[in-house]
């Protein structure tokens, strides 16, 4: 087995960003990072808990998120992220929206279906329903409906885009995500008959040819061979429950 990967071996520096925000769904801040570092390329994940990413010789070579701090980023750091690096047109963006349109992510976020809750892993989790319907929900469509008179279907639809990009304004997040990926961003979820028999799901990101997907209907094992991701190191200070 090959020793563990040091900092300074790594081949694109990472991104570093401070003071990022995360929202609850009372709209009130519910997690502030003083410093939110996201791996400058995509790192693979092997059995045994392994990491694996390629070198500049292309030589494979090991490290492990228990000796650095790395962990899977959850969807709220990687949509703080894609938002900050939009506004700021920072050209680190075009990577990430090129990892998007060549393979599939994984994230930190779990959807517990049976008990209606997200677990941002290793920050926060949040009681909301997920809509049900094993179809793609365009997310722009979900969040253009007014507060005050909902339709039923949509206002879940809408809480559901809050509780798992955990961000400031729905509808501006919605904006974000399309002009970031050039493609429509959309929601999909399983069946009911589907949650009884798998009842936890991580959320995924991949770029489909017209559509920025979040797929919340993948049952993939952590442990099994190859994932794909950016691992995220982070600081932060809880500031509610939820």
């Amino acid at each position: 087995m090959a020793n563990s990967q040091s900092a300074e071996n790594r081949t694109v520096e990472p991104i570093v960003l401070e003071n990022i925000v995360l929202y609850g769904m009372d709209g009130k801040p519910a997690v502030i990072y003083k410093r939110l570092e996201l791996d400058g390329e995509v790192v693979h994940r092997r059995d045994g808990g392994e990491y694996l990413v390629k070198s500049q010789n292309k030589c494979e070579t090991y490290f492990y998120t228990c000796n650095d701090g790395r962990r899977l980023p959850t969807l709220p750091e990687i949509y703080a992220i894609i938002e900050r690096l939009h506004e700021t047109r920072n050209p680190a963006l075009k990577g990430i929206v090129n990892d998007l349109n060549t393979r599939e992510l994984c994230t930190g976020t779990e959807i517990e279906y049976s008990k209606n809750r997200i677990l941002h892993r290793g920050v926060v989790s949040v009681k909301c329903s997920i809509p049900t319907g094993g179809r793609n929900y365009w997310l722009d469509e979900a969040v253009k409906k007014k507060v005050r008179h909902p339709h039923k279907a949509t206002k879940i639809q809408k809480d559901a885009v809050q509780a798992l990009l955990m961000c400031k304004d729905v509808k501006n997040a919605v904006t974000v995500l399309h002009e970031a990926s050039g493609k429509r961003p959309s929601l999909g979820t399983p069946w009911t008959e589907s949650r009884r028999d798998i009842p936890s799901s991580e959320v995924w990101l991949y770029a489909g040819a017209d559509s920025f997907i979040f797929d919340c209907n993948c049952c993939d094992d952590l442990n099994g061979t190859y994932i794909h991701f950016r691992g995220v190191r982070a600081n932060f200070i809880p500031q509610l429950k939820h």
